[in-house]
């Protein structure tokens, strides 16, 4: 039976040391602590420590205390060193520096029924941050060959907290995609498209509560300037009129606050987030596209929809439920977009879906999940999602959610006359799963899900989402 155990703790030490955006332990813990009279981004603006623990203070281990001990149960919080006991067995963890990481990610999602004739959807990226001068200079990037998405922040020229901020995206995904409308794909309107979005700008930053190197307060104006492609395929209508090829011009304006901390799986524990974009974009030589009769449907002429807008923003909070302890964590965020009513169309409507939804890295805030949809699968022209998640700590690297979303947006219609319009639907889904360390630097999650109506052809759905990831 001691073997049994001690090769569970083994598990455990492993497990404990593997969120998917953790680094190895040994990284000193004085890389990402407070130093007393460093430049803005290490302190307050009142000119205190950034965090309330010294450096030598972050690398005392936290002992894990059970409810009937001395003290109440307290989860261990991401970087922290952390001394506890997993069956009958001491573990022991090094604090650890966070803000520098390398991981891969793999997983595969599934919904039935299908949405647009698609019911599998793989799920494979290289994740990479990096930080310099004390975090005034920044790194992110997701790379996925046919899409990949980097930035690049520096205020190292300045003490006031302004940075120089440069980015890019690319959807070039080589397979052509179906206009999808209630969930059904429609025949002929095959075509494959894609855009490639470049920007500079300028930023703002400011340091938050509790001083992790995420926590801030950031403001950014960015000129994006782009280019917009489409191309027939052989299921593509004879007598469809595609879209021009186009640069496109684009002014985006971002919020986003970070106040949460985070536990050792990187799952936001305690605190709050808000954020915000204004995305205003004109496509510089664009024209109507579309057909009058491909599958019995007029679709969307766009002749004036060169210019379009789109505002959105989120909310969220984490906390824990009063007289329990830390083991129970309640979670609450909406999300709202709004375009103005016939200015979005296929390609410049917003678009969400599915996908995981453990929050881990701070950009993916913003990101609205739907239960049981694919992964940016709905074009929607407004829309407003609220959820709330209650999570649950087995182990300090298990946590188990139960998520409940309620949704309603204005989705694209067939409509009697054959038309397609963007009009309003009204979708409710729940979500189980589990966030868990593995050995190797390695983490996993695990979710199923039920939708009901609304977004997939009007009919309950289901959903199952498997991701992996290691940090190296």
């Amino acid at each position: 039976m001691s073997t049994v155990r001690a090769a569970l703790a083994s598990l455990a030490v492993a497990a404990a040391l593997t969120a998917s955006l953790a680094t190895p332990v040994g990284a000193r813990a004085e890389d990402d602590a407070p130093r007393p009279g460093a430049p803005l981004g290490e302190t307050r603006p009142d000119g205190g420590p950034r965090a309330a623990r010294t450096p030598a203070a972050a690398a005392e281990p936290r002992v894990d205390r059970s409810p009937a001990g001395t003290l109440p149960y307290r989860t261990p919080r991401a970087g922290e060193a952390f001394h506890t006991s997993v069956f009958g067995e001491d573990v022991a963890l090094e604090a650890r520096q966070r803000s520098d990481v390398l991981s891969v990610t793999l997983g595969l999602q599934a919904v039935t029924p299908n949405v647009g004739g698609r019911s599998f959807l793989p799920i494979g990226a290289i994740y990479a941050r990096q930080h310099w001068m004390q975090h005034r200079r920044r790194i992110r990037a997701i790379i996925a060959g046919v899409v990949n998405d980097a930035s690049f922040e520096d205020g190292t020229w300045n003490d006031l907290g302004f940075e120089f901020i440069a980015n890019w995206r690319n959807d070039t995904i080589p397979v052509a995609t179906t206009e999808v409308v209630s969930g059904s794909e429609l025949e002929g309107s095959d075509l494959r498209w894609g855009q490639l979005v470049g920007g500079l700008g300028f930023g703002w930053r400011m340091p938050l509560r509790p001083f992790q190197f995420e926590n801030s307060l950031q403001l950014q104006v960015l000129y994006e300037l782009g280019y917009f492609y489409t191309d027939e395929v052989s299921d593509t209508d004879p007598n469809a009129d595609l879209p021009p090829d186009t640069p496109l011009h684009q002014l985006h304006v971002k919020l986003r606050a970070d106040g949460f901390e985070r536990n050792l799986m990187e799952l936001i524990h305690e605190g709050f987030g808000f954020g915000g974009d204004l995305v205003l974009g004109v496509r510089q030589n664009w024209d109507e596209f579309g057909a009058t009769n491909i599958d019995n449907v007029v679709l969307r002429r766009a002749d004036e929809n060169d210019e379009y807008l789109r505002l959105s923003g989120y909310a969220a909070i984490a906390g824990g439920p009063p007289f329990v302890s830390e083991r129970h964590r309640v979670i609450a965020s909406i999300h709202a977009g709004w375009s103005p009513s016939g200015n979005a169309d296929r390609f410049s409507a917003f678009r969400k879906g599915g996908g995981p939804s453990n929050t881990q890295d701070p950009a993916d805030l913003a990101r609205s999940p739907f239960p049981g949809a694919l992964i940016e699968a709905v074009p929607m022209e407004r829309y407003a999602l609220a959820t709330l998640e209650y999570r649950y700590e087995a182990l300090f690297f298990v946590f188990l959610h139960f998520r409940a979303t309620f949704a309603r947006a204005r989705i694209p219609i067939l409509k009697g006359d054959g038309e397609i319009e963007f009009d309003d639907e009204t979708s409710w889904g729940t979500s189980v799963g589990v966030t868990s360390g593995l050995p190797f630097y390695s983490q996993i999650y695990l979710e199923y899900s039920y939708t009901s109506n609304g977004f997939l052809r009007g009919e309950d759905g289901h959903g199952f989402l498997v991701v992996w990831s290691k940090a190296f």
